[in-house]
């Protein structure tokens, strides 16, 4: 199992990513997951809302395995933790499982169903 080198962005190892608490989960058949992302309409979108039937909502559906990846969300598995992980559970090398990895977490992120959190600085915390 080969490591990552130490380099700049070794911080973001650390990251935790963690579930959206509006975002309902359904369980679906065989593993599947059904995710329902409430939407805030906001500026032109809260006008048009008046007259044109806007969604209030959109949903995702997840494979077993995107399942599997969410509920590593929890806020205290880092990053790091879930590439060894994946790593090891498809025999991949750490580079292949932070990509794979990365493809699956942006478009959620960018969905708002999950958000990244970060741990802060000792200096910050004696503030």
């Amino acid at each position: 199992m080969s490591k990552a080198p130490d380099n700049q962005f070794r911080w973001q190892l650390g990251l935790r990513p963690v579930r959206n608490q509006a975002v309902t989960i359904e369980q679906l058949a065989d593993g599947k997951s059904r995710l329902t992302v409430p939407l805030a309409h906001r500026g032109w979108s809260r006008l048009l809302q008046r007259v044109l039937p806007l969604r209030n909502a959109k949903v995702v559906e997840l494979d077993d395995l995107g399942t599997e990846l969410l509920a590593w969300c929890d806020g205290q598995t880092t990053f790091e933790t879930m590439i060894d992980r994946y790593q090891q559970r498809w025999n991949l090398s750490f580079f292949e499982a932070r990509t794979l990895l990365i493809q699956f977490f942006r478009p959620l992120i960018r969905r708002n169903i999950i958000v990244i959190t970060a741990d802060r600085p000792a200096e910050q915390e004696t503030s």
